[in-house]
């Protein structure tokens, strides 16, 4: 408590704001308001920001509220630390299980909830008897089952009939194992302009600026060439719209770190995304240091900036998910169909995140294959509130 600290800092598209810094890991501090009301009184929102910034670009990096209260924030801090300090833990793919959906997972577990930590974190749950510790992770898109014994984590796997890996076995981490995991399709890349358009109709703030002199040095310095996709990224979109909630690196910053040149950081620091030489494919970051196929880099960013733009609070705009979404739900005949339309298909073809967007072209919208959640954006509330009244389908409001 001694150390709490009390830090102004920019809140994005407003004032300047104090913020009580209660918590910091990596990069990131995390804080809540001095200036508090109404219901923010008893569990106010979260906000993060760079701690400790390394570059100027950091420093002037804003504030961001993360749409999570702080009785959340802790609950899943808390129940991580529980979890991984275990002398065993187990990892469950994701294909083995739907995690996202709390009941599959409260029957599977067979588990009590300890709350309802549903943020950046995770999810937390405990065995009854307190025995076994189970975690949902989403910024890493895995379950994690831990106990004080392997035999314990063993057992109970084998009852669930889930496959799993060793993450952590008699106090030791375990390096990961890669599976037969089918690789990426390289592909010729294609323009990713007529996205920035479809992004400019929809905000009609992006200009263009130029950044072709910083960029022929940095292909020079780096030993290595920029892919189009990104470069375009570079030149066509202002760097306020580079930096949040998704960091991209800016050119001056680009390293070539072991063949691997990190252009983004991502899921609020815990992953980096890379591309290497005259190479398509994006690769992200793992926890052992090692780094894994992503997705095809042209489509990748257009997902990344879309994400960008839906999260700008400071143009008024409005962000909500539709958890549980199904592709039969957005397909021509699905409830969403009508109301949105698939769009830059060819660039995310081999990447996790698919675009919709509405005839009036008024939402844009991410699907996230892996959590199966639609997030969808709008100007103001009352182009999702009309969505939500044609389709039935109830919005979660993040903004």
């Amino acid at each position: 408590m001694r150390e709490l600290e009390r830090t102004e800092r920019h809140l994005v598209g407003s004032q300047n704001v104090e913020v009580i810094t209660f918590y910091t890991y990596g990069i990131w501090g995390v804080g809540f308001r001095k200036e508090t009301s109404g219901q923010d009184i008893y569990d106010p929102y979260t906000y993060t920001y760079y701690n400790n910034p390394k570059n100027q670009k950091q420093k002037q990096a804003s504030i961001c509220r993360s749409g999570y209260r702080l009785s959340c924030s802790i609950l899943g801090w808390v129940s991580a630390q529980q979890l991984f300090s275990q002398n065993s833990i187990g990892r469950i793919d994701p294909k083995e299980l739907a995690y996202n959906d709390l009941e599959a997972v409260l029957k599977i577990f067979n588990m009590l909830p300890i709350g309802q930590a549903e943020n950046n974190i995770g999810r937390a749950c405990s065995t009854k008897n307190s025995n076994l510790y189970g975690f949902i992770d989403f910024g890493l898109r895995c379950v994690f089952v831990s106990a004080d014994s392997s035999s314990q984590v063993t057992d109970f796997m084998e009852n669930i009939h889930v496959r799993f890996q060793w993450y952590k076995l008699d106090g030791k981490l375990i390096e990961k194992t890669h599976g037969t995991q089918k690789p990426i399709r390289k592909r010729v890349l294609l323009d990713i302009e007529p996205a920035i358009e479809t992004l400019n109709h929809f905000i009609n703030v992006i200009d263009p600026q130029s950044l072709e002199q910083e960029i022929a040095e940095v292909g020079q310095r780096l030993g290595a060439v920029i892919p189009e996709p990104l470069k375009k990224l570079y030149l066509c979109i202002p760097r306020k719209y580079l930096d949040a909630s998704n960091c991209f690196v800016l050119p001056e910053c680009l390293k070539n770190e072991d063949g691997k040149i990190r252009f983004l950081s991502g899921s609020q620091g815990v992953f980096d995304y890379a591309f290497e030489h005259l190479s398509p494919i994006v690769y992200r970051s793992e926890m052992d240091g090692s780094w894994s196929e992503y997705g095809v880099i042209d489509g990748f960013v257009v997902t990344q900036l879309f994400w960008n733009i839906m999260n700008r609070e400071d143009l008024g705009i409005v962000l909500a998910e539709i958890p549980q979404c199904t592709k039969q739900s957005l397909s021509a005949k699905g409830a969403l169909g009508k109301n949105l339309i698939p769009c830059f298909q060819k660039l995310t073809m081999e990447n996790m995140q698919q675009l919709y967007h509405s005839p009036e072209n008024n939402i844009i919208a991410v699907y996230d294959k892996r959590l199966k959640t639609l997030y969808v954006a709008a100007h103001g509330e009352e182009p999702l509130k009309n969505l939500e009244e044609e389709t039935k389908m109830g919005l979660s409001w993040l903004t």
